[in-house]
């Protein structure tokens, strides 16, 4: 059905440039689409794979996070703890984060995904009994560990294991899909877009028509049915990987706070502990909880991360730096006080992994994932068999025109003996 925009040749450019931008994206977007279901379930899969690092058995007195540090580091001398995710649960185990002691004087950027120095990045720690539980690395790849499979599955989402050429790409990728996405939409589009017999038309799938109206109806309805999820994974995709690009565009509709980072020089003599640093904290914020505390020596400071009630992150959307030398308060950046800006950006990775409606909204990124999936299947197989049409026509007008005695260089008679 034709589009009420495009018609003739800009019909047929535009439908070049959503076929070609497809097919060149293809293998991309089929990772992504996969490994982008597997990951609306990320925790849950990693929790059931990995059981006996994420459960322990509550018993006796937990111990502070500077005892479980001084495990890890014990263990591991050359690193440091550099995160640690706090329990949610009583049988949670502490998650540690780990950087090389040689780096401890450097500020770190986090990439999801980004490859590791270190034999060991991730290490678990049972709060009880002290025990380190097991460790791994996080951007080592190996699908068939159970303990790096969900990290692999990260990976390979966020960077394709190519560190930041690959940041870059997707980010690229999901910007061009974005874009051949909306171009997909003004070809589908019903020229009558306001009569339902129209539409009830446009995301109808002709089963009995053969192979190709099949691939070629289930590509443009599935494509229309999920279209808020896709424009939404795809926008998010791009911010994720480059958020550089995007914060430009979203401060011309609005300011974005900037985030105050502490200090900026080294920590000098004794500090604090994190648990006195989670308690400066919250005592902004005593409704919430905190979800990580994370250890600059470079700044100085500590950054703990708070979930309150009513932030749509799991993670929290409020962060609060804490001074390592004597607890002050050295920034903060809460939700309530945040620009709409602050607040479109702040939903951008909830809506991206599913998390920000629950369980919903995994199944639907599980299932837009796969829709992703489908529609890179069927546009394949429609493009394959327009080629495969197009070159019986080719290879059927070149035998008629051999069978005819004619050739490139001789001009068609036909017109002067019809004439006589």
């Amino acid at each position: 059905m034709n589009s009420f925009t495009l018609g003739g040749k800009s019909r047929r450019l535009v439908s070049k440039i959503h076929r070609w931008t497809g097919l060149t994206m293809l293998a991309f977007l089929l990772l992504a689409g996969l490994t982008g279901s597997i990951l609306a379930f990320r925790m849950e899969l990693d929790t059931w794979l990995n059981h006996k690092l994420f459960k322990v058995e509550p018993k006796g007195q937990r111990a502070t996070i500077d005892e479980a540090i001084a495990v890890v580091e014990t263990r591991f001398p050359d690193a440091y703890v550099s995160t640690i995710i706090l329990p949610v649960e009583p049988d949670d185990s502490f998650r540690f984060f780990l950087n090389p002691k040689m780096s401890a004087g450097v500020a770190h950027v986090h990439v999801p995904g980004m490859k590791s120095t270190l034999e060991f990045n991730q290490i678990f720690v049972d709060p009880y009994t002290r025990v380190v539980l097991g460790q791994r690395n996080t951007s080592q790849f190996d699908l068939f560990s159970r303990k790096e499979f969900i990290p692999t599955m990260m990976r390979l989402h966020y960077t394709l294991f190519l560190d930041n050429v690959g940041v870059y790409t997707m980010g690229v990728v999901s910007l061009i899909w974005l874009l051949s996405t909306l171009v997909g939409v003004a070809l589908a589009w019903p020229r009558i877009w306001y009569n339902m017999t129209a539409w009830r038309n446009t995301l109808a799938v002709r089963w009995h028509g053969g192979n190709y109206k099949v691939n070629y109806d289930l590509h443009r309805s599935a494509g229309l049915i999920f279209l808020p999820i896709l424009v939404v994974v795809a926008f998010s995709g791009v911010y994720l990987n480059l958020p550089d690009m995007v914060k430009p565009v979203v401060r011309t509709f609005s300011n974005l706070t900037v985030t105050p980072e502490g200090k900026l020089h080294p920590l000098e003599g004794d500090r604090i502990t994190p648990e006195r640093a989670i308690e400066n904290a919250l005592g902004l914020m005593p409704q919430a909880r905190a979800y990580s505390v994370a250890r600059s020596f470079a700044r100085g400071v500590y950054t703990v991360r708070l979930q309150l009630p009513d932030d749509v992150s799991p993670r929290g959307n409020n962060v609060v730096y804490v001074s390592m030398s004597d607890g002050k308060l050295e920034g903060i950046k809460a939700a309530a006080t945040a620009t709409g800006g602050d607040t479109f950006l702040y939903w951008l990775q909830p809506l991206h992994s599913g998390s920000a409606f629950g369980l919903t909204g995994q199944i639907l990124i599980a299932l837009g994932g796969l829709v992703l999936t489908a529609l890179g299947i069927t546009g394949i197989a429609v493009w394959l068999r327009k080629r495969a049409g197009e070159k019986k026509r080719h290879d059927a007008g070149s035998t008629l025109s051999s069978n005819s005695g004619l050739s490139r260089d001789q001009p068609d008679i036909k017109p002067e003996l019809n004439r006589t």
